[in-house]
Order: structure tokens, then sequence, then C-alpha cells
């Protein structure tokens, strides 16, 4: 194996190593940045919910149909955002 082959294959091996740590790295902000969209829409979708939805004796049954309006709605979303 001559010098300048084995400068290739070094060089070589360290580009590839180089190509792997930057994809990880591009990975983890996808995962991060993904992870704080879902949360910020999340939140913007619990804001909309009347606070009557968080009593332990609420009942959509008793609601009229505008406020079944209100609720069913963010309701929707929340389970496309799921």
């Amino acid at each position: 194996m001559v010098l300048s082959d084995f400068i290739a294959l070094l060089a070589l091996v360290i580009s590839m190593y180089s190509i792997w740590i930057q994809n990880k790295g591009v990975k983890q902000e996808l995962l991060i940045t993904n992870v704080s969209e879902y949360t910020k829409r999340y939140q913007e979708i619990f804001e909309k919910l009347p606070k009557i939805v968080l009593d332990k004796n609420f009942n959509v049954d008793n609601l009229s149909d505008d406020e079944k309006e209100k609720i069913i709605r963010p309701v929707w979303l929340y389970f496309d955002l799921c």
C-alpha cells in the first residue's frame, strides 16, 4: 500500500465519520423542533377549551349546542394532533 493510498483512505474514513456526526446532530435538532411545535400546538388547543371541562363533574350532555361547539372543535384539533 502506497502512502498516498493510506492518506486517501484515512481522509475517507474521517469524512464519513464527520458526516455521521453531523447527521446525528441534525436528527436531534429536528426531534427537538418537532416536540417544541407539538407542545406549542397542544397549549394553543388547551387554551381554547373552557375551564369547565376540567371539573370532575363535567358532563357534555348538560351543555347547550353552542357550548358543545366550543368544546368539540378543540377536542377534534387535539385528536388530530395526536
